[in-house]
């Protein structure tokens, strides 16, 4: 492969896939959030609701029980860490692209295309580790609650 075909079908094409997995999470952490911070500032709203409305009540508990389910998917899916770490990692490959296309360091030497190679592959095995590292640990936990 050469100078060219890596930096277009790797390089770019990890760069685009890791920004917009970024954008992905980060609409749906915060649709998630904003979910939760509604239903839990309408509890205390309808709470405030003068006698004994069963509508009230059974409202009340279904946004509670909402918030937690909420919760759950969001700490299940884990939307916040993916949506930094895949954000962390395509700014990364876009820094590398720029030096390298400027030919800063390290990219200033005669083996630059080399080096930009083993950064991006490094960066790319780098958040596989940590993805997996953060989905064993769920795996854990969920073993340990199991039991």
């Amino acid at each position: 492969m050469n100078q060219e075909e890596y930096i277009e079908k790797r390089l770019a094409y990890q760069f685009k896939w890791y920004d917009d997995k970024s954008v992905i999470y980060q609409k749906r952490f915060k649709r998630i959030r904003i979910m939760e911070i509604v239903f839990a500032a309408s509890i205390p709203l309808l709470s405030a609701i003068p006698g004994e409305i069963g509508m009230v009540k059974l409202t009340i508990a279904t946004l509670g029980a909402a918030i937690t389910i909420i919760a759950g998917i969001n700490a299940m899916n884990k939307y916040h860490e993916l949506w930094i770490s895949y954000r962390s990692t395509a700014e990364m490959l876009k820094h590398h692209q720029f030096l390298f296309e400027t030919q800063c360091t390290p990219y200033d030497k005669k083996d630059a295309f080399k080096k930009l190679v083993e950064n991006t592959e490094s960066i790319l095995s780098n958040e596989q580790g940590t993805w997996t590292s953060m989905f064993n640990e769920q795996i854990n936990a969920l073993k340990t609650e199991e039991t």
